[in-house]
């Protein structure tokens, strides 16, 4: 039976899959059978979830994620499957047709917002993807940080616009500059959200192109940068996804 994976959850979050991870944890005696079964995650999810987590060697941080999924996917009946795969077409059916353009806002979003946006390579990265989030200007209008490098936030601008995992590996929470590299095709003349590579394999930064001769750059502490794309010496090419 397959279980898809459907989005980061964390406290606070609700739906259908929520519901089902609840299901999955009964099963698997890390919850009573039926107590607090509601589409929300409070505090005694987090709390089950951290405890599966120990047992099964994975980070405690309480959030439901993609090797978490991996994990519990065993324990899901033919009902919460069937939940998280509702959940999952309702998920994509809500960022069809925004494409490239969405991409491009998003990434302007990040660059008018970057006092918030902070620059990792730790596991802190990828979170557009890990934690869902549909639209980063309701997410910094709530003061919150952001935490990606550079390829992550590519990904990101990627997942809310609906568009192709660049790094083909399904929204999954993973990839980085050479895994995008080798994926969709090389262009020589830049359209909106293609992905501009520096240096040679595997790529030692990459760029979202807005238009205009500008791209958005987030390499650095200081947050992303709307910029040339040639500011550096080492550009190499661009890639198209679409």
């Amino acid at each position: 039976m397959i279980v898809p994976y459907t989005r980061a959850l964390h406290r606070g979050s609700k739906g259908i899959d929520v519901l089902a991870t609840k299901r999955a944890l009964a099963h698997a005696h890390y919850r009573r059978w039926g107590f607090g079964f509601t589409k929300t995650a409070g505090p005694r999810w987090v709390t089950d979830i951290r405890k599966f987590q120990k047992d099964h060697g994975l980070k405690q941080d309480g959030q439901y994620g993609p090797k978490t999924h991996a994990k519990l996917a065993r324990y899901f009946d033919r009902y919460g499957a069937r939940l998280m795969s509702l959940k999952k077409k309702q998920l994509q059916q809500a960022t069809i047709g925004r494409g490239p353009a969405e991409a491009v806002h998003q990434a302007i979003v990040a660059y008018n917002n970057a006092g918030l946006v902070h620059y990792t390579q730790s596991g802190l990265r990828m979170e557009i993807v890990r934690r869902g989030i549909k639209d980063l200007a309701k997410w910094f209008a709530a003061r919150n940080s952001l935490y990606e490098d550079c390829s992550s936030s590519s990904t990101g601008f990627y997942y809310i616009a609906g568009m192709p995992d660049p790094n083909d590996l399904h929204y999954n929470g993973q990839g980085f500059t050479g895994t995008i590299a080798v994926h969709g095709r090389r262009v020589s003349t830049p359209a909106p959200a293609d992905l501009g590579l520096y240096g040679s394999y595997p790529y030692r930064h990459v760029v979202i192109y807005v238009g205009g001769g500008r791209c958005v750059s987030h390499g650095s502490e200081s947050g992303p940068k709307l910029t040339s794309p040639y500011y550096r010496s080492d550009f190499s090419h661009w890639r198209r996804y679409v």
